[in-house]
């Protein structure tokens, strides 16, 4: 009786590790970024892609995507159900960040500081540098030097 009730524990205990191990997979699957093929594409599809990468990266940082990903389920359904009252309260909401021009409180140099300081301009430098390294292009290193 004992040993039942111990068994039963311990098989329980196992699947709800293998549940929590299968939702970790899926969120570090979620985040981690798309594999690519080893070859370079000619067209600068490559450049694009690492721009991209980096992009989705510091959307995925920013506190805002952890709010979105909340709220978006939500917004989903009543978009579904009342697609006019969305695009009546989208247009709305446009007109009112127009009309009140909230980016007018804040000198402009507070602003470009907090873009800049957001941005991963280190990384997207990096990027910009291994693809152009990888299809053989030199990179300039003066301005006004020819960028193949």
């Amino acid at each position: 009786m004992m040993a039942d009730a111990y068994t039963q524990a311990v098989e329980q205990a196992q699947a709800r590790l293998a549940r929590t191990r299968l939702a970790l997979l899926a969120q570090i699957r979620r985040h981690a970024p798309p594999q690519r093929e080893s070859g370079v594409q000619a067209d600068g599809q490559g450049s694009q892609d690492s721009l991209w990468a980096v992009l989705r990266r510091w959307w995925q940082d920013h506190p805002a995507s952890g709010v979105l990903e909340l709220v978006a389920p939500a917004l989903q359904g009543y978009a579904r159900a009342y697609p006019g009252r969305t695009l009546a309260l989208a247009a709305g909401a446009g007109a009112a960040l127009v009309l009140l021009r909230p980016w007018r409180l804040l000198p402009l140099t507070a602003l470009a500081l907090t873009a800049a300081r957001s941005m991963p301009v280190a990384e997207l430098l990096a990027a910009w540098l291994a693809q152009a390294k990888r299809t053989g292009q030199a990179a300039p290193d003066r301005p006004g030097a020819a960028t193949g």
